[in-house]
């Protein structure tokens, strides 16, 4: 018998939604960081999520509350849950204007359970850079730690932004975010992150057009896989690291080696997340 994936813990937002597509809009959307990357892992590998919800959240909190997902380290706090709205550009998809409002995650401290700290994967998904920087001294034993974050932590706290990506083996960033962050172009911001701290890799996301994977020694495009509709591109990018790291975990590597095949899976897992509103691409059967 071969031997049980690795355990991936999925630290993120659990999410209320107000999203308008040229499909449609829906409202009070179950959504976030940790829910579209958590439903992109699970089907290939044991799934921790770590996260917070207000009192208005159990909506949001029921994504994570199924058997393939352990919710331990999900907690309720006194607040609103995180809300992100946004509008998405009829020609290419690309969030063409957001907002979001922090709710408890603007004083919430990530404590990890003793299994979520010992799991080998750690996926630190798009939050307050202060809860990602939490969870990341809490996990720092894992074998393969991967990153993401967002435009607007990048434009408000720019330097506790790059403290948390240079605790990652593997940075996810789309082209703005690198460009913001490195002021020249988009390749070279992403070589100038290379080699500080743990990074080792870099994954560029680009939406329709696949991924770059830059690592010290090579650069690899990567096509997006086909959706047989493009609904709502939220979470593309959180399904595509949920889908990369459950890959690896599946393997049981962290071999930079195997990162092209999970990224492979990883951007499969982002064509179902477009093709329905909000989680209904990822939802796992019962």
């Amino acid at each position: 018998m071969s031997a049980p994936p690795w355990t991936v813990v999925v630290a993120g937002t659990l999410s209320l939604d107000d999203v308008t597509t040229p499909s449609g809009r829906v409202r009070e959307e179950p959504g976030g960081s940790a829910a579209y990357a958590a439903l992109a892992a699970a089907p290939l590998a044991p799934v921790r999520v770590v996260a917070a919800v207000g009192v208005d959240g159990a909506a949001a909190r029921a994504v994570v509350d199924q058997p393939a997902i352990d919710g331990e380290d999900v907690v309720i706090l006194r607040g609103p849950t995180y809300r992100w709205q946004a509008r998405h550009d009829p020609d290419t998809g690309a969030v063409d204007a957001d907002r979001q409002r922090l709710g408890v995650y603007r004083t919430w401290r990530p404590q990890l359970s003793p299994a979520s700290r010992a799991a080998p994967v750690c996926l630190v998904g798009s939050m307050v850079p202060a809860c990602q920087l939490a969870v990341l001294s809490q996990c720092a034993g894992a074998r393969l730690i991967v990153a993401d974050t967002m435009e607007d932590f990048i434009a408000t706290d720019p330097d506790a932004v790059r403290r948390c990506l240079a605790g990652a083996d593997v940075v996810c960033l789309n082209a703005r975010e690198l460009r913001r962050l490195g002021g020249v172009g988009t390749d070279e911001a992403a070589r100038s992150l290379l080699g500080v701290g743990r990074t080792r890799a870099v994954v560029i996301k680009g939406g329709p057009a696949g991924v770059r994977l830059i690592t010290p020694r090579a650069t690899l495009d990567l096509p997006a896989a086909s959706a047989p509709e493009v609904r709502d591109p939220t979470g593309a990018g959180d399904a595509l690291a949920g889908g990369f790291c459950g890959e690896l975990a599946r393997r049981r590597t962290a071999d930079p080696a195997a990162y092209p095949a999970a990224l492979a899976v990883g951007l499969a897992a982002a064509a179902r997340a477009v093709s329905g509103f909000g989680l209904a691409g990822l939802r796992l059967a019962p």
